[in-house]
């Protein structure tokens, strides 16, 4: 038998990873800045095409978020109708199965009536009712 002593460890080591997303960021911050200390108009031309960029990205983010809201609300739409169909075409079946339920609980009723008179009948020596027609209800 082995004993615990004779089996080897096993060490697992774990390194933190840096996120390389972080580089990216940092990369991205630098060369921002390196363009404007070395674009060639001056400050003044710079931040006046930096506000005219800023604001047709505005204008374009307010313009995809107005079109995303109305896919949303749009599709919000056709969910609700899809389950309205649903809730109405269940509530069809459900009545559809409800007297379907009925029906075969009137039918079974029926013939247990009958099978009871027919066991009165025989017990009193008369004969035995052929249909369910025949029938009286019980009360």
């Amino acid at each position: 038998m082995k004993n615990q002593d004779d089996y080897d460890d096993v060490v697992y080591v774990v390194r933190e990873q840096e996120a390389p997303l972080k580089y990216l960021f940092w990369g991205a911050a630098i060369g921002a800045g390196l363009a404007l200390l070395f674009a060639p108009s001056s400050g003044t031309e710079t931040r006046r095409q930096i506000r005219s960029k800023a604001r047709r990205f505005r204008a374009l983010a307010e313009e995809k978020y107005d079109e995303f809201e109305d896919r949303l609300a749009d599709g919000s739409s056709r969910v609700k109708e899809f389950v309205e169909d649903g809730v109405e075409d269940l509530k069809i079946q459900a009545g559809e199965l409800t007297d379907a339920v009925k029906g075969a609980g009137s039918t079974a009723r029926d013939e247990l009536e009958r099978r009871l008179k027919d066991a009165r009948a025989r017990r009193r020596g008369q004969p035995e009712v052929e249909s369910a027609e025949e029938v009286e209800p019980v009360t």
